[in-house]
Formats: structure tokens, C-alpha cells, sequence
């Protein structure tokens, strides 16, 4: 669906794979948070809220932000935990994203600091 609102069909593939160039700050900033609040939650502090004011969010945008990630990622967890799978079409996408990636899974990016 990104793909076809942003009338880029790369958007999505260069997003998960972590190149936000081209994004405006607003969403290149949410999208580093987003990422390190997902895959590196020990690491957060209060610093990592400067870029998100910088870029001209509010706190509620903020806190809208954080809540809608952590839900997102409380949702997976809970589905991994049960070992539900993907439907056979997912499992095909999901497939084609991971070689085009290099053959690289999901979530396991690593996360410079």
C-alpha cells in the first residue's frame, strides 16, 4: 500500500532495509526512532526525542508515535509467541523482500547507535 500512495514502488523495500533518503525530515526522523524503539529499547533515553522536536512534532505527536509502535510491536510479539505463520501469499512477499534484501530476515537489522 505505501508503494502505491507514494507512487514509489522501491518506498517500501528501501524503508525496512533502512535507507530513508529522500523522505522528508518529519518522517525520516519518526522512522530512526521508530526503528531504534523497536530493535535497540535498552538503548532509548531522552536525547533520542531531540530529533523528533527538531523535526517539528509535538509531544503528543511524540507519544503518538511511541504508542503506536510499541502497539505494533506487542502485536507481533504476541503473534510470534503463539507461532502463528503467515498466510502462504505473506510467506511469498515476504520471501521476495529477504532476496532483495541480500537474503537478510526481518528484524534482524542491526542498529548503529
Amino acid at each position: 500500500m505505501l508503494a502505491k500512495l507514494s507512487g514509489d514502488i522501491d518506498l517500501p523495500v528501501r524503508i525496512e532495509a533502512g535507507d530513508f533518503e529522500g523522505l522528508n525530515s518529519k518522517l525520516r526522523a519518526v522512522l530512526v526512532y521508530a526503528e531504534k524503539l523497536t530493535l535497540n529499547l535498552s538503548a532509548m533515553t531522552e536525547a533520542d526525542l531531540g530529533p523528533l522536536r527538531d523535526a517539528g512534532l509535538a509531544d503528543e505527536d511524540i507519544l503518538d508515535v511511541v504508542m503506536i509502535t510499541s502497539y505494533f510491536n506487542h502485536m507481533n510479539r504476541i503473534v510470534s509467541g503463539l507461532g502463528v505463520g503467515l498466510h502462504p501469499e505473506q510467506a511469498e512477499k515476504q520471501s521476495e523482500l529477504e532476496k532483495q534484501r541480500g537474503g537478510v530476515p526481518s528484524g534482524t537489522k542491526d542498529f548503529a547507535d
